[in-house]
This record gives structure tokens, C-alpha cells and sequence, in this order.
């Protein structure tokens, strides 16, 4: 079996935590997400929460399937059963249909299938490693990241997987490039790319024009999403401690290539968070933790407050948010 071609770089120096405002008291996350505070705010959030859909991917009895939930832990269905692993859902904009990672032919690559599951179909063929999908605001268009030629690029293809272009040139001074995601008001695709020596983010056009550097810290910055606003991004970064913690930034679209904009601390406490993603009203995010015994899918609210874990069973990890009209076409059968 082929893994994504992804390796951390060597790191040298890293920027000093107080160089950046947190948002939260780490203090303030251990009280509100025990559960030991109850508060009708608190209270307020978590029917809110439960109201929108998570899917993400878990390991158990060592097979990786999709699975999806309410986004206060509740309501858990299987979506996928396969032997190969299945991972990274990326739901279309009106929730109809889920692409998603898979090594169901022996290589990862990009599939698609139903909101319940159903009709799985691959898209992307070849020996090279697919994986990593984004749609496009309007469901034209998937971005993903691929292997061909030796380095990760990204692509778009059509739904159906036909029409590929690449976006990132295969070249020394373009590097790496990896874990697109498609802003919402569909002008930019944001993705993290190591063409400085450590991996940053950056943004471009849709045409893959107009890059954009947005960070420059001396650690690794990875796996952007977007918030409602099309303005602010959430990324994995990684710490003094060589943990990641989640970071947000304001974009900056203008002709400077710096990438100076210092980020807002929304997470950063002992365990270890990766592959943050904002709800679609912008009110929470969810992302996977890992402490060293086990990956499990957490949700904040978005100033980083109120911590709360979703899942207890099995190795989680990669979530995403559906959006509320998939609600209408999901199962209510357990898995």
C-alpha cells in the first residue's frame, strides 16, 4: 500500500509563543470542556452544535471508515465498510455527495459517493497518490493533491473526474504542495506548500494564478481552511514544544508576498491539534487531538473557548462539516 508522499522538514529555530495574543485561557478550556461548567450559555451552544453535522474518518478493528455524527457527539453513523482505508470526506457545498480518500485499489486515490454512503466511484486513476479533495463552492470543480511527477501538486478536476489541469507547477522553486481548500465565496484556494524550506500557507486563484504567501513562521503551518467571510484562515502550527496547536490569521491579498501577518492562538495546550475546520455559520471548528495514546475530534467555538471532546472510541481523525441540507438525504440507521 502507497502512503501520501508527506515528510516534516527539519526545523531550525521557532518563532517564540509570545509573539502571538491567545484567545483562550488554557484554564478557561479544561473547566468548559469537562463538562464540570454548566452555564445556559454553555447549554446554548451545545443545542447549537447539534444541529450540524461532523463527518470524519476512525480507525477501528483496524479498518478506516467514514463515519458522520452530530457535532455534539451524538447521532453516529457508519458511511463507508471497506478493508482499504477511507479517510479525508470532503462534502459538496449542497451536501448531495461526499469525495473522499481511498486506497481501495491499492493506491490513494480520490472517490466520491452519495451523502449515505452509497455508490462509491473513483475518480482519479493511475500509480501516483491522490488524495486531500476540495469542491468548489458551486460543485464544479475538485482540488486535490497529487503525486504525479514525482512532487505533490494540486489539481482540479471536474465531478465526474474528468477535465484535470494542474495548478502548481512540478518545479524546484514551486516545491511541495499540499492540502487545498477552496474558499467559500469561491475566488481563492488556500493550501500549505514547503517552496521556503519549511511549509507555509498560501493562497491563489482558481487558475492558479496570483499566489500568495500568507505565513512565514520558522515552524511548519499546514492544513488551512477557511471561515464564512472568505477573509480568515485556521491552520495547524507547530509550537516550541514541536506540538501543533491551531493558529488563525487574517489573509492578505494584496501585492506584497511577505507572509507577515501575525497569528491569533486559539489552541495550544498539551495535546497535539491538527486539520482544523469551521463551521459553515463560522460559529465553531472542529479538528483532531492527539495526546499519544489516541486521535479524537474535539469542537471550540471560534475564539478558541469551550473545548469540548466528540468522540472516546478508536484512532480519529481528518473532520469536516456538512452542511444542514444534507440532513434530508442521510440514513437513520446505525452502523
Amino acid at each position: 500500500m502507497h502512503k501520501p508522499p508527506f515528510v516534516f522538514p527539519k526545523l531550525s529555530t521557532l518563532r517564540p509563543l509570545n509573539d502571538f495574543v491567545p484567545l483562550a485561557s488554557a484554564a478557561a478550556f479544561a473547566l468548559l470542556g469537562t463538562g464540570l461548567v454548566s452555564t445556559p450559555a454553555a447549554h446554548a451552544s451545545e443545542k447549537a452544535a447539534s444541529e450540524w453535522r461532523v463527518l470524519f474518518a476512525s480507525q477501528q478493528n483496524r479498518q478506516d471508515d467514514i463515519y458522520r455524527m452530530r457535532a455534539d457527539g451524538s447521532d453516529l453513523h457508519r458511511l463507508t465498510n471497506h478493508r482499504s482505508k477511507d479517510c479525508h470526506p470532503a462534502p459538496s457545498t449542497d451536501g448531495r455527495h461526499i469525495a473522499f480518500s481511498s486506497e481501495r485499489v491499492g493506491w490513494w486515490k480520490v472517490w466520491s459517493m452519495e451523502a449515505d454512503g452509497s455508490r462509491p466511484r473513483q475518480l482519479t486513476d493511475g500509480s501516483a497518490a491522490e488524495y486531500y479533495p476540495s469542491w468548489s463552492p458551486d460543485g464544479s470543480r475538485i482540488a486535490f493533491a497529487s503525486g504525479r511527477g514525482g512532487s505533490t501538486q494540486i489539481w482540479v478536476m471536474k465531478p465526474d473526474g474528468s477535465d484535470r489541469i494542474q495548478l502548481t507547477p512540478s518545479s524546484s522553486e514551486s516545491g511541495n504542495n499540499n492540502f487545498p481548500t477552496w474558499s467559500p465565496d469561491g475566488k481563492r484556494i488556500a493550501f500549505a506548500s514547503d517552496r521556503a524550506g519549511s511549509w507555509d500557507i498560501f493562497t491563489m486563484a482558481p487558475d492558479g494564478t496570483q499566489v500568495q504567501r500568507q505565513t512565514s513562521a520558522a515552524g511548519n503551518e499546514l492544513e488551512p481552511a477557511w471561515f464564512p467571510d472568505s477573509r480568515r484562515l485556521v491552520f495547524q502550527a507547530e509550537r516550541a514544544n514541536g506540538k501543533f496547536g491551531l493558529q488563525a490569521v487574517e489573509a492578505d491579498f494584496g501585492p506584497s508576498d511577505t507572509g507577515e501577518a501575525v497569528g491569533q492562538w486559539l489552541t495550544q495546550g498539551a495535546v497535539d491539534d491538527r486539520r482544523p475546520t469551521v463551521s459553515p455559520d463560522g460559529r465553531f471548528i472542529v479538528f483532531e487531538g492527539r495526546d499519544g495514546k489516541g486521535s479524537h475530534i474535539y469542537r471550540i467555538d471560534a475564539d478558541g473557548s469551550d473545548r469540548r471532546q466528540l468522540t472516546h472510541q478508536g484512532f480519529n481523525y481528518g473532520p469536516s462539516w456538512l452542511p444542514k441540507s444534507a440532513s434530508v438525504v442521510l440514513p437513520r440507521s446505525t452502523p
